[in-house]
């Protein structure tokens, strides 16, 4: 299971920060806590405004998946989590139905879960751990007498197969631990056709007791779903005897590893919002995000956004265009737009991040992992519109970034404006 722990990306020890909040920051927060103006708040303040239609998830800094309501932050000790509606098409990962003992004779597999190719079919265990349940199973197969390789399978009822075409991408995940197993087990996203038949697959191997993933890019013409399957490869001649747990496993239309979701459907995205309408922001505004970007899910995803829901003038940390590179933009009431150039193309976001950021009259200017562009000229700021702060997602409830902020800290700019050394004192040493 991930683990962030105090090898986190950014970790600060509370110790050392127990004045995490005195900085006269704009908006501060640290690891699921928050400061606005100063001032300590909880996510259940009036100036903390968030929009979602479903239960959600997300890891503490432990590994444990925790549960959200709806319309509750999802703010662990890892950081706060924002991102758009997921859809997730494995069926049952809650485990409903399963019963310990042998298939067909009082054992039952979770409910919609099927097995194929196997002779036995044994639930040893049932479990909760890290905060979902998990199923131990013993899985044996017989091939010393085959005439060719055999290849039992674990996945979901045909009914539960998402619709893919050429082109798309998915994510299969399941925490799995292989405790004994004289055959090689392993995780696939598999292409299927309006026969049920192989169109290619992406493996990855399961082994120690981890979360393992894998993302299969639809290639061929043909495939009309893909599924999520675990199994292995019996050659001629041998046998499977296997004990393995498995726990959480999630099927999405991502080209990366998404939160854990322990439900069937939609995860509905998150639109998270803070109130900074009482704080003059005129003279520009610098800041610093840190944190974890899962992937793009397209190409102008946003970090955050400063604007309102119903203004001109918006400030946008976003993806370009082509989704592989980081601009910090400007757009004022006739939609005209200033922006520095970024850093470099071809940059892979998914992974851990720092990005300072600064923009005001004159001046527009990123740090990414501490590499710098050039100030952009920016003649056109304005500060009417900015009111609100939306994290991971545009004022339109659109663009979502799939984040895990670990530390985001907002600045009001100077009177004598901002410059590079004032963006540079965020770098971290």
């Amino acid at each position: 299971m991930l683990s962030l722990g105090t090898s986190a990306p950014f970790w600060v020890d509370w110790q050392k920060r127990a004045g995490w909040a005195a900085r006269g920051s704009a908006l501060h927060l640290l690891y699921g806590k928050l400061s606005i103006n100063g001032v300590n708040k909880l996510y259940t303040d009036p100036s903390v405004d968030l929009v979602r239609a479903s239960d959600a998830w997300g890891l503490d800094a432990d590994g444990v998946v925790q549960q959200f309501d709806p319309g509750v932050v999802r703010a662990t000790n890892a950081g706060v989590y924002t991102g758009p509606s997921i859809e997730q098409h494995f069926p049952n990962p809650s485990m409903a139905g399963v019963a310990v003992g042998v298939t067909g004779s009082g054992g039952s597999l979770p409910t919609d879960w099927d097995a194929s190719g196997f002779d036995r079919v044994e639930i040893v265990a049932i479990g909760q751990g890290d905060g979902f349940p998990w199923v131990e199973l013993q899985l044996d197969k017989d091939n010393s007498a085959g005439g060719s390789t055999a290849y039992p399978r674990l996945r979901g009822n045909s009914g539960f197969s998402p619709a893919a075409i050429l082109g798309d991408n998915f994510t299969s995940s399941i925490w799995a631990d292989a405790v004994s197993s004289n055959q090689q087990m392993y995780l696939l996203a598999e292409e299927k056709d309006g026969a049920n038949s192989y169109e290619g697959a992406s493996p990855v191997n399961l082994n120690a007791a981890s979360r393992y993933w894998v993302t299969r890019e639809v290639t061929s013409a043909d495939t009309v779903s893909v599924i999520l399957q675990v199994g292995c490869a019996i050659p001629v001649g041998e046998v499977l005897s296997c004990r393995i747990r498995l726990g959480s496993p999630n099927l999405t239309k991502t080209a990366y590893l998404a939160q854990p979701i322990l439900d069937d459907g939609v995860q509905a995205a998150d639109k998270l919002g803070f109130d900074l309408s009482g704080i003059d922001l005129s003279n520009g505004v610098y800041g610093v995000w840190r944190g974890e970007v899962a992937g793009w899910n397209d190409n102008w995803d946003r970090v955050l956004e400063l604007g309102s829901t119903s203004g001109h003038d918006h400030i946008m940390l976003r993806a370009t265009g082509t989704g592989d590179q980081l601009r910090l933009s400007f757009y004022d009431v006739s939609e005209a737009v200033n922006e520095p150039a970024p850093v470099t193309g071809n940059f892979l976001w998914s992974g851990s991040h720092e990005i300072v950021f600064g923009i005001g009259p004159n001046f527009t200017q990123l740090i990414i992992d501490g590499m710098a562009t050039s100030v952009a000229d920016l003649l056109a700021y304005s500060s009417v519109d900015l009111t609100t702060l939306f994290l991971g997602i545009s004022h339109t409830g659109g663009s979502s970034g799939t984040l895990r902020t670990d530390e985001l800290k907002l600045f009001v700019a100077p009177a004598d404006g901002l410059t590079t050394e004032l963006l540079q004192s965020e770098v971290s040493s």
